[in-house]
């Protein structure tokens, strides 16, 4: 990869100091059925920790521990009012992540400490995921990774994939830990034991009726054929498209370039393209700039693309071909939709027909051998 990171140029420019927190109900939605399992086990080793006989340097892991969850607030806050934030606002942070910061305090001094006493039991290995799992959901409550949008969106998104594999794993060995030595525990510890159990349970069962919910939803009440076909919807929608694309795919090289209409993200333009791994003049747009950083390499791009369908002036479309060396040309509803009317018959004096399903029609470019 070091070719690839020796050029690299991405759209993040730092880190920045997050604006908002997440508010309480979003975070126990998002993470509450772990942390009924891992806030119990962290309570519980912490008190184990601390009701024995503590380690000689006790008051160096109780430094350790600090250090490692103070280090994102202090950067918050200096790069919040570096930035002109307000004051007051620094304490209402510290307010909104005390609990976050507090647990995986207690998960790292408690797993320092057992593995100043047990040599690396499967504890501490329990215990430092716990902490990490947490220190990673506090981290964008705080800090995020800036980009191009400038908030912490995909920050949270994208690191909340890696806290779930965390906090799952976790949350498997909190269960284990809770089942082996509840018998063990005091009347009092078995009460706690129990009720946390039953939250627990409670939630397992509540977080049970998304998959079932959630698969019937998307899939209309199972109304629809049974398919692996990624593309099915497209036939649904479009059917001359949905052939279109399979010429494509069954009819070009790989090597191929085509154009098709330009437009916004999160939308079907682009889907010639993408359906078919053939290589086009621009896609999303948004995107495109999102992972570069930069617009340099695609900027006139969209108006060629806009000009090469409108124009009258079969040379200037000639040119725009020969430009991005394209070797076919896909008009179909979006193209008639963002570019009509125009001037498409030009394109048979350019190439020839060699796709027509109805008004979707895919024109190979006629090129002079060298």
């Amino acid at each position: 990869y070091v070719p690839y990171y020796i050029d690299f140029a991405g759209s993040v420019t730092g880190i920045g100091a997050s604006r908002t927190t997440t508010r309480p109900v979003h975070l126990f939605i998002v993470w509450g059925l772990h942390l009924s399992v891992i806030t119990p086990f962290i309570i519980a080793m912490f008190w184990n920790a601390a009701s024995t006989k503590l380690a000689k340097d006790w008051m160096r892991l109780i430094a350790i521990a600090a250090a490692i969850v103070t280090l994102p607030f202090v950067t918050w806050a200096f790069l919040h009012l570096e930035n002109g934030g307000a004051t007051g606002e620094v304490w209402d942070r510290l307010l909104d992540t005390i609990p976050l910061g507090l647990m995986v305090g207690l998960a790292i001094f408690s797993a320092l400490t057992v593995i100043q006493r047990e040599r690396g039991e499967g504890k501490a290995f329990g215990l430092l995921l716990a902490g990490m799992g947490l220190y990673l959901i506090l981290g964008p409550e705080l800090l995020f990774v800036a980009d191009s949008f400038g908030n912490r969106m995909n920050t949270v998104f994208k690191s909340y994939y890696q806290i779930w594999i965390f906090m799952a794993i976790c949350s498997a060995y909190g269960a284990h830990y809770w089942t082996s030595r509840h018998s063990n525990w005091r009347q009092s510890g078995r009460v706690l034991s129990k009720s946390a159990g039953g939250l627990a349970t409670v939630l397992i069962v509540v977080a049970l009726y998304y998959p079932v919910a959630a698969s019937f939803s998307k899939t209309n009440g199972f109304n629809a054929e049974p398919t692996l076909d990624g593309l099915s919807y497209v036939s649904l929608s479009s059917q001359p498209e949905r052939a279109a694309i399979e010429w494509v795919s069954e009819n070009t090289s790989v090597h191929d370039r085509l154009v098709e209409a330009v437009g916004g993200s999160y939308s079907a333009f682009g889907r010639i393209s993408s359906a078919t791994g053939r290589a086009t003049v621009l896609g999303w747009e948004g995107h495109e700039f999102q992972w570069r950083g930069t617009r340099e390499l695609f900027e006139g791009r969209a108006a060629d693309v806009e000009t090469l369908y409108k124009t009258d002036d079969v040379t200037k479309a000639s040119v725009l071909l020969d430009r991005y060396d394209i070797d076919y040309v896909y008009l179909g509803a979006r193209e008639r939709g963002v570019y009509g009317p125009a001037n498409f018959d030009k394109f048979d004096q350019l190439g020839d027909r060699v796709f027509e399903s109805g008004s979707t029609v895919i024109f190979k470019i006629s090129r002079v051998q060298e």
